[in-house]
């Protein structure tokens, strides 16, 4: 009530100078456009910007941000229009090389976040680091959230390289749910990415991860690595569920040939498997030998 109290001072105190003919200082402008903005009063930084511009007043790069920031947090009429506005100012600040505030950047990301749009708030993440200004985990996170419920695999691939190069690593809970997306998708380069941020950051291979992956290389019709990812899980102990089992005969059965492929696939890696084993029991027991002699 306080802050809304002083707000609503400020605007009296500024409309009054202008009903009584005074030129405000560029001060009071930038320090109107910020009590505009730390409330989302766009109509408000509207109606001062023209009655600046009826009196010859050029409005600072600080109001202008200002304006930006008061139309991305405003709830007045249309919120749809009113991010039309926040986008018809903000492309007017780039267009003439001008940056923003920490606040302006942020309020953008968080609007574009609220109408799942993660492309356009990654792009302002990407302009906000340009202005050196740097995105904090948090913010790139609530991106990476709508970026995750969008199926946004391209986005995705970007915000997990930042997250990492902030925090070191992602949480194993998030990894897994890309992943999810990933198969989903068939875009099996975030995947193997995931995967190895996964390893990087110690986290132990589950059999959710493992069908997650072989789905992503089923989808993407590589038949030699959803197969190499089986193997891999049944050697570290983990059993394919029936679910996962189902998949993989799903996929195949999209055209006769990968069948036909993954009979040839199997029988190979289940040759050279045995080989393996062999090459392995003889080396162990000539050890054995050795140490008997």
């Amino acid at each position: 009530t306080d802050k809304a109290e002083r707000s609503a001072k400020a605007k009296q105190v500024f409309t009054k100078l202008l009903e009584l003919g005074e030129t405000p200082s560029l001060d009071a402008l930038n320090l109107i456009g910020k009590v505009c903005a730390a409330t989302g009063d766009s109509t408000y930084a509207f109606e001062v910007a023209e009655k600046m511009a009826g009196i010859g007043v050029k409005l600072t790069p600080s109001f202008r941000s200002s304006l930006v920031t008061a139309c991305a947090r405003s709830r007045q009429g249309r919120q749809r229009q009113q991010m039309l506005y926040a986008d018809r100012e903000y492309r007017k600040l780039k267009r003439e090389k001008l940056t923003g505030t920490v606040a302006m950047y942020t309020a953008l990301v968080n609007m574009y976040n609220a109408n799942s749009k993660p492309q356009e708030s990654t792009a302002v993440l990407q302009d906000m680091i340009k202005a050196d200004f740097q995105p904090n985990l948090w913010l790139i996170m609530s991106v990476l959230t709508v970026a995750i419920e969008r199926m946004d695999t391209e986005t995705l691939r970007l915000l997990t390289q930042w997250c990492v190069d902030l925090n070191g690593k992602l949480d194993r809970g998030s990894c897994q749910t890309i992943l999810n997306v990933a198969a989903r998708k068939g875009d099996t380069r975030l995947a193997t990415r995931i995967w190895t941020l996964m390893e990087n950051a110690g986290y132990s291979a589950t059999p959710s991860a493992y069908a997650a992956i072989v789905h992503a290389f089923g989808t993407k019709k590589d038949d030699l690595s959803m197969f190499g990812a089986l193997l891999e899980m049944e050697q570290r102990g983990h059993t394919p569920s029936r679910q996962l089992v189902r998949t993989v005969a799903e996929h195949l059965s999209l055209a006769l040939s990968r069948t036909d492929d993954a009979y040839f696939l199997l029988t190979d890696m289940h040759v050279r498997g045995e080989g393996d084993a062999r090459a392995n029991d003889g080396a162990n027991e000539s050890e054995s030998n050795d140490g008997d002699g």
